[in-house]
């Protein structure tokens, strides 16, 4: 009495002298009809007798699912927003570098210029822009104006999908 069914403790009545399994089939006419039992194991009373104490006429309060489950949430629809509100001051930075042949220098044959490549989400076009140094003797900025690029002779236009780190890209 009062102990926790925890493993390894055993309520069941060690004195039980019946163990007998009540009959669940009744035969008719050759076949099993399943029927009701009267009695549990060894004749003990069953649980299913305490339905008898519920009335047809229970709390709705009692048996609220929402009382158990809580309310069903509802999940919030989003909003349609277009392309160009969604990515609008969007943009893909990459770090780049090309080389620049020098003819006229007889010191160097090429020079490595570093580039910032802008891709802007909301409307797929690019600019090239160089970070500007001081007294450095040749044009710096931007260097290809925001627009969409040509990839190829086809007219195909590049997309966030052909930038990458260590590919090369060629713009005319």
């Amino acid at each position: 009495e009062g102990l926790p069914k925890l493993p390894g403790f055993d309520f069941a009545n060690r004195l039980r002298q019946k163990h007998h399994v009540p009959q669940s089939f009744k035969y008719t006419k050759g076949y099993p009809v399943p029927e009701k039992p009267i009695c549990g194991i060894g004749g003990e009373l069953l649980n299913e007798d305490s339905i008898y104490f519920c009335t047809d006429q229970t709390d709705e309060v009692l048996y609220d699912p929402i009382l158990t489950y809580g309310r069903v949430r509802h999940l919030p629809v989003k909003p349609f927003r277009p392309h160009f509100v969604l990515y609008d001051q969007k943009t893909l930075k990459f770090s780049a570098f090309f080389r620049q042949g020098v003819p006229e220098s007889p010191q160097e044959t090429f020079r490595i210029r570093y580039v910032n490549i802008l891709y802007f989400l909301e409307d797929d076009s690019m600019t090239v822009l160089e970070p500007t140094v001081e007294n450095c003797g040749y044009p710096q900025g931007r260097l290809v104006r925001r627009g969409k690029i040509a990839k190829n002779c086809l007219g195909e236009l590049y997309s966030w999908k052909d930038l990458n780190i260590g590919i090369d890209l060629e713009i005319n």
